[in-house]
């Protein structure tokens, strides 16, 4: 939500360099919110309330307005933007590692691996994600 709020306060000088992808937001609003940003910066458009507000519309999504000025209302400033970035892209790497333990953890519960092998594709598997 501060990430967000940040870039629509700051426009597209506040995209932070962090590689973040829409999945990397856990809400879907989120998700719908990056896709259009990267979209826009990518293709060199300004970015505030209204111009993203008109291409969220253009790309199918609710327009939502009073929910888009809460974030922005709810950010003290926009320079805070690559710190907000590192905190999403920390907590989507956090999500990953739990679902892969929770992946593992199921397939040990179904006995489909043996216990030293576990073990060893659980640690690659997570540093994977790391």
């Amino acid at each position: 939500m501060s990430l967000i709020g940040a870039i629509l306060l700051g426009g597209t000088d506040f995209v932070p360099d962090v590689r973040l992808m829409p999945d990397d937001f856990y809400s879907h609003t989120h998700q719908e919110a990056w896709a259009v940003i990267l979209n826009m910066h990518r293709s060199g458009q300004a970015i505030d309330i209204i111009l993203f507000e008109d291409a969220l519309v253009r790309a199918g999504h609710d327009r939502r307005p009073a929910y888009w000025a809460d974030c922005i209302a709810l950010c003290p400033t926009p320079f805070h933007a690559p710190d907000y970035a590192r905190s999403v892209k920390d907590y989507s790497n956090r999500r990953q590692v739990i679902a892969e333990a929770g992946r593992k953890a199921g397939e040990a519960w179904k006995g489909k691996v043996s216990k030293s092998p576990f073990y060893d594709q659980a640690d690659v598997g997570i540093d994977d994600l790391l």
